[in-house]
C-alpha cells in the first residue's frame, strides 16, 4: 500500500488517518515526551504509536525531518533540516526573549537546549553573524508588510500632502505617517517614486540616482545566462554589482528562490 498525502495511513489502532493527522499524533508525543532522537522516540512513544523506522518508511524520510515536518524546530538538533527562513524567523523569536542580538550575548542567553552556539549557525548558513542578523531584520521588516497595501500608502501620503497643501517632505511623512518610513521604502524605495505615484512632480536635482527595479533585472539576467542556473544566496552576494538589501527592496521579498522565479518569468 503506498502512503501519500492523498491516501489514508492506517494507524496501530486500525485507525485510518492522512499523513497530516499521523503528524499530528506524532507531534503530540514529541512535545508531550520532550523528544528529540528517534532512539528517544522509541523508547516513549507506548503501544499505540509507531516505531521511528516505520515512520520513516511511511514519509520516506529521515526522522529529523519528520519532526521538522510536524512544525517543531529544534535548532540544536535538527538545523541542517530546517529551512533557512524558519532558521531566522526562530532566531528573532530568541533574540526578542533575550532583549539582544549581539553575539556574545546570544551564546551566554540563549536556550541551549534549542539554539547552538554562534559558530555552528554561521557554519550551517555559511553567513557571518552581521548577515545572519541581516536576515533576520529583513524577515522582520517583511512581515510587517502583511495587511498593508501600496493604495492605502497612496491614499495617507496624498492627506498628509493635501493638509500641507504640497507634496510632504521625508520628514514631514516621517512625523506624520501611522505606519513607519521602512515600510514606505518596501513599496516606493524612493520619495520620487512616491509623489510620483501619487500624482506629484518630482524634480530630480542631481546626486546618486537611486538603483531601479529594471536595472536590478538586467543585472539578475546577466548573472543567470552567465551560470545558466540560479545562484545561491552567497554566490549571488558576491557576483552581483548591486546590494542584496537593494534587491530585497526593489523586489518586495528576502527569499532567493522568489526573485529568481520572477526573473525566469521576466526572461
Amino acid at each position: 500500500m503506498m502512503y501519500t498525502n492523498e491516501k489514508p495511513i492506517r494507524l496501530k489502532q486500525e485507525v485510518l488517518c492522512s499523513q497530516s493527522e499521523l503528524l499530528k499524533h506524532v507531534k503530540e508525543v514529541l512535545v508531550k515526551e520532550d523528544i528529540k532522537t528517534a532512539e528517544v522516540y522509541d523508547a516513549k512513544r507506548g503501544e499505540l504509536h509507531y516505531t521511528s523506522e516505520t515512520l520513516r518508511k511511511k514519509f520516506n524520510l529521515a526522522f529529523p525531518q519528520i519532526v521538522v515536518k510536524s512544525g517543531l524546530y529544534d535548532l540544536n538538533n535538527h538545523l541542517k533540516y530546517i529551512p533557512r527562513e524558519i532558521i531566522y524567523e526562530q532566531l528573532n523569536y530568541e533574540f526578542n526573549r533575550i532583549g539582544s542580538t549581539r553575539k556574545n550575548v546570544y551564546n551566554t542567553k540563549r536556550n541551549k537546549g534549542r539554539f547552538p552556539y554562534s559558530d555552528t549557525l554561521k557554519i550551517r548558513l555559511n553567513q557571518s553573524w552581521p548577515e545572519i542578523f541581516f536576515c533576520c531584520k529583513q524577515l522582520i521588516e517583511v512581515k510587517k508588510y502583511d495587511g498593508i497595501s501600496r493604495e492605502l500608502l497612496r491614499h495617507e501620503y496624498t492627506m498628509i500632502s493635501k493638509k500641507l497643501g504640497r507634496a510632504a517632505t521625508m520628514r514631514e511623512l516621517t512625523d506624520q505617517t501611522k505606519f513607519s518610513l521602512d515600510i514606505y521604502r518596501q513599496y516606493f524605495s524612493t520619495i520620487k517614486k512616491l509623489r510620483e505615484k501619487c500624482g506629484f512632480r518630482h524634480d530630480y536635482k542631481g546626486g546618486k540616482k537611486p538603483i531601479e527595479l529594471s536595472t536590478c533585472k538586467k543585472e539578475l539576467v546577466r548573472i543567470y545566462k552567465k551560470h545558466n542556473r540560479r545562484l545561491t544566496y552567497n554566490e549571488l552576494k558576491q557576483e552581483s554589482t548591486i546590494s542584496l538589501s537593494t534587491l530585497f527592496r526593489r523586489f518586495e521579498t528576502t527569499k532567493i528562490n522568489v526573485i529568481w522565479e520572477k526573473i525566469e518569468d521576466y526572461m
